[in-house]
């Protein structure tokens, strides 16, 4: 990852120049969140989060984030959230909400830059829609995984728009696979990543929107012809009309 200062720069970008303070407000507040699975059965999910540090400045940030705990050595079935304040992140703080899903391969040395150059991405407001409420990162077994909540899963023009600035923040080559999932789904089989089945590929599905956008433009073109052509038909005079 590059300098907090060259990173730094580029959420000021994003959000606006230096205050009175000598520091760069942020467009919102954000949290850290933190929660490592409990097995004791006593224990709820939401009693299990722990509500690290708020910030709502650039240079808050970068203090939050050198006290953190790094991606590449979190601990098994830990979870570090990113969300904006005053939300909890929870499915049920979201029921008709979704995330896009990236699965990073286990011990894959981009995952801490893929990580933070999201999370620079998100406080610079680089998805420009507020239906993008926050970011988590889960450390798993098998494979690590970075997903993207946003509010309403409804918000579908929402999807390729996200998939854009996922591209333009990671590259194209670590955006294959990403697929989207719906809370609904996830509160039913009580799992965000387990996808086979109840999840939708995002570049798949931009394809499919693509071409039937394409069919829907032809269908239009050729419709508008056959209607010019009438209209030339009806311009043409007649026989009558010519002997006369």
């Amino acid at each position: 990852m590059s300098t907090p200062d060259n990173n730094s720069t580029a959420v000021q970008s994003a959000t606006g120049s230096q205050n009175e303070s000598g520091t760069h407000r942020l467009q919102s507040t954000w949290t850290f969140w933190f929660d490592k699975k409990n097995k004791s059965k006593n224990v709820s999910y939401a009693d299990n989060l722990i509500n690290t540090i708020s910030f709502s400045t650039i240079e808050d940030f970068w203090r939050s984030y050198v006290h953190l705990v790094k991606a590449s050595v979190l601990p098994k079935e830990a979870n570090i959230h990113l969300f904006r304040s005053g939300l909890t992140p929870m499915w049920e703080t979201f029921p008709k909400g979704g995330c896009h899903i990236k699965k990073v391969r286990k011990g894959d040395p981009n995952l801490t830059v893929l990580w933070e150059e999201l999370m620079v991405a998100l406080i610079g407001e680089a998805f420009e829609d507020p239906d993008v409420v926050g970011i988590v990162l889960s450390i798993r077994q098998k494979e690590d995984v970075i997903s993207v909540w946003n509010a309403d899963c409804c918000n579908f023009s929402l999807r390729p728009r996200l998939n854009e600035v996922l591209k333009s923040v990671w590259g194209a080559e670590n955006c294959g696979g990403i697929e989207y999932k719906t809370h609904n789904a996830s509160m039913k089989d009580r799992s965000t990543y387990r996808t086979r089945g109840n999840s939708v590929d995002v570049v798949a599905a931009e394809k499919v929107i693509a071409a039937a956008e394409n069919n829907a433009t032809e269908k239009n073109g050729s419709a508008e012809k056959t209607e010019e052509k009438k209209e030339e038909e009806k311009e043409q005079p007649t026989a009558g009309e010519k002997s006369g």
